[in-house]
Order: structure tokens, then sequence, then C-alpha cells
């Protein structure tokens, strides 16, 4: 944990050195912070992610103040353990929980009840909540908070398709 950690330059971002006492990083550091939760720097960053970047970042503080044991952990974790935890928590409450791609040809799936085929140029809607919380590929409790969770299945990250994947047309 650091007491200065280090800062991005944001574009237009106004501060005042010796404002109520602080100085200018600390005045830098909180309006920065201010912005993101409050959606007012999206003109910095550009329209694309930040809603979800925002949301996000509101998520995972939630999770660290809910949880005392999971912050102080945060705190004193490696640069891949901190990564992990923020998986693990893209992976438990995704931001965006529905996505939608089209089939570009035809797609056979066997199912207990039989083969299923999915015609090309299909729209397939997909509940990003529920595959990131299956079983027989997350592994055992599914729905609580675990880091450095061991996945019974190959997946392109942690957080398993809170990002999408795939196609995005």
């Amino acid at each position: 944990y650091s007491k200065n950690p280090p800062m991005p330059v944001l574009v237009g971002e106004t501060c005042y050195e010796g404002h109520m006492q602080q100085g200018f990083g600390d005045v830098q550091r909180r309006m920065f912070w201010a912005r993101i939760l409050s959606g007012a720097a999206g003109h910095t960053y550009g329209a694309a992610g930040m809603g979800t970047t925002r949301e996000f970042m509101a998520l995972a503080l939630w999770h660290l103040l809910e949880q005392p044991a999971l912050a102080a952990r945060y705190r004193v974790a490696g640069h891949d353990e901190r990564i992990a935890i923020l998986q693990e928590i893209l992976r438990l409450e995704p931001i965006i929980a529905q996505l939608k791609r089209r089939s570009e040809q035809d797609i056979t799936l066997t199912t207990e009840e039989g083969d299923i085929t999915i015609p090309a140029g299909s729209q397939i809607v997909i509940n990003v909540q529920a595959a990131n919380a299956d079983e027989s590929l997350v592994g055992a409790n599914p729905h609580e908070l675990c880091p450095m969770r061991e996945m019974r299945a190959p997946v392109v990250m942690p957080s398993v398709i809170a990002f999408g994947d795939g196609n995005h047309r």
C-alpha cells in the first residue's frame, strides 16, 4: 500500500495548490477519484468504457468496504493477487449482464435433450452472470468471492466472459 500512489495525468483538470492546507498531490488525487466516481471525467477519457469502468470501480470499492478482510488482503497483496481479486469481483459482478452476438455459421449444440442447431445469422443472447457462475467451469461455490479460484475448464481470463468474447458485429 502506497501513501502516494502514482496518478494519471488528466487533461483539463483544475487543482489549487494549498487548498484547505493540502498539497497539490492530495488535491489532484481526490479530484481524480471524485470525477471518476461521479462520471464527470467522461470528457477526459472518451465515452467508450467510461460507464462500465466507473460502475466496476464502485462495485470493487463496495466489496472492499463491506469485507474488511478482503480489503486488508488487497492492501498487502502483490500485483498478481490484486489483479486476481479484481478479476474475481468482475466475474461475480459483471457490469454487462447480457451480451448479444450473431452466429456466422450453423452451430450445433449437444444437450441432455438432444442436439440443437442455431442457424447462421441468428441472434444469440448470452446471460453473462449465469455463464460466470457455471459450477462446471468455475468450481464450487460459484456465487462466492474467491480470489485465486482454480477454474475447472480453460478460460480466456479469470473473469470468464465479463468482458465478452468473439466478434462484436
